[in-house]
């Protein structure tokens, strides 16, 4: 699995819709069956289409979770899709945001862009939308902060998932996912990550030489480190070959392992990234989960003097500190109560902290533009260290739609005249609600479009 994030302001709904995209003809229909796993496509249009009269730059995160499974069955990209999800949005309640995701299976398989002529694999795929609000708060919200800041953390999330459900890693396939890149930051941070330990420094010097002259043969290479010592080769003839050398006055040999050493990068300028260990993903995750994220949501967003004194404390006095902005915002905003088991009329000023996912299923048969709805198969619930490029010729990051699929919903609820009564005192309370949240607003508007049906 591969995570594409970006930011958008919108037609994401028209683009799941349809699927027009520059160089390809095909409608959505004829592209891939379309699945939706989670939301409305509906509710999550209507509070995009809200904040777009804001006139913001960026109202939603869209990511494309692409696998290179053809076979990889639903229940699978369920799993992963659900682990994503509550990894990436782990400092939010489920009443504090909106997200809507569906599946693309692909009906065609590949095509050739229409003005490059080069063929487009393409491959099962979710699009996950992330509308940029807190229906709780009505504040802006960013789950990664300033991307580029985290992208190690999001990508051990995918990675952790990858190596939890046996998934094909972008790690193992570089060229497949087009994650090769040679850019000046990219080359700048790789040094760090890959030159390690004692020989650190010459690594360094020795790939500094690799571009300084322009070395773009392996021959040429070889005669360069032959002016540091002996060179020789380890694992001769396997896919695995490397260079050695043992330097002038020294008895073991440097082995020159990294990516950067081989031709991949010496004749193509193709370097490939360094797989991750199991230590370093589950260290990044673990922090991710536990500081990062609640970081993101409750530090970086606060006032430039709030920053200052958080970042000005010890890590113990850190945590606490952010343990006691947790506490006050879910104080504030009465995040994750319980709702108190009564035979009472329930008290509309209750409405506004509902699910928000279990608002969009509040009224039965509510019509969702043709998807089929996953039933019963829910388990449990870039620029990356692959770069934020990682995935634009992967058609999986920006396909998926069939129209003409029905969606299967439970009609089972509601049923029956006390059913009936029910909905009607729930109506009638949510017409008579003078809106104070988001939610509210969105949940009276849909109430008030289905009474004029």
């Amino acid at each position: 699995m591969l995570a594409r994030v970006t930011n958008g302001k919108d037609g994401i709904v028209e683009y799941l819709e349809n699927g027009i995209k520059s160089g390809r003809e095909l409608s959505r229909n004829e592209l891939d069956k379309r699945i939706c796993i989670d939301g409305s496509l509906n509710v999550t249009d209507t509070i995009i289409k809200s904040l777009n009269k804001s006139n913001r730059y960026n109202n939603y995160l869209h990511i494309t979770s692409s696998f290179g499974e053809n076979d990889i069955s639903r229940s699978d990209i369920t799993k992963a899709y659900d682990d994503y999800k509550e990894k990436v949005m782990t400092a939010f309640h489920s009443d504090e945001y909106n997200i809507y995701a569906e599946i693309h299976l692909p009906k065609v398989k590949s095509y050739k862009h229409r003005r490059t002529n080069e063929i487009i694999e393409r491959f099962p795929h979710v699009h996950i939308v992330i509308p940029l609000i807190n229906i709780v708060s009505g504040k802006t919200i960013s789950p990664f902060g300033k991307y580029t800041r985290n992208i190690d953390f999001h990508d051990s999330i995918q990675e952790s998932i990858n190596r939890k459900l046996r998934l094909e890693s972008p790690y193992d396939h570089q060229r497949k996912y087009r994650i090769i890149n040679d850019n000046a930051e990219f080359i700048s941070r790789y040094k760090g990550d890959s030159f390690k330990g004692s020989n650190a420094e010459f690594k360094n010097n020795i790939f500094d030489m690799i571009n300084h002259k322009n070395i773009r043969l392996m021959n040429d290479f070889e005669k360069e480190l032959s002016s540091y010592g002996e060179v020789s080769k380890g694992k001769l003839g396997s896919n695995d070959e490397y260079l050695k050398v043992k330097l002038f006055g020294k008895s073991k040999y440097i082995r020159l392992k990294e990516s950067c050493f081989n031709s991949d990068y010496i004749v193509d300028r193709q370097l490939l990234r360094p797989k991750p260990t199991d230590k370093q993903i589950n260290n990044l995750v673990d922090e991710w989960m536990n500081s990062r994220s609640h970081e993101m949501k409750h530090i970086q967003q606060a006032p430039p003097r709030l920053r200052e004194e958080y970042y000005s404390l010890k890590p113990d006095q850190r945590e606490a500190f952010l343990h006691e902005r947790r506490r006050d915002h879910a104080k504030k905003y009465h995040i994750g109560e319980r709702r108190r088991t009564t035979n009472r009329k329930p008290r509309v000023k209750r409405i506004g902290l509902k699910r928000f996912a279990e608002i969009r299923n509040g009224l039965p048969s509510m019509p969702q533009r043709g998807l089929v709805r996953a039933n019963g198969e829910r388990s449990e619930v870039s620029k990356s260290v692959l770069s934020s490029n990682a995935n634009h010729h992967l058609e999986s990051s920006r396909a998926g739609g069939d129209n003409q699929l029905r969606r299967t919903v439970n009609r089972s609820r509601g049923h029956g005249i006390g059913g009936r009564l029910q909905l009607k005192e729930a109506v009638s309370e949510i017409l008579s609600l003078n809106p104070r949240t988001l939610s509210e607003q969105l949940l009276q508007d849909h109430v008030k479009e289905r009474i004029k049906r």
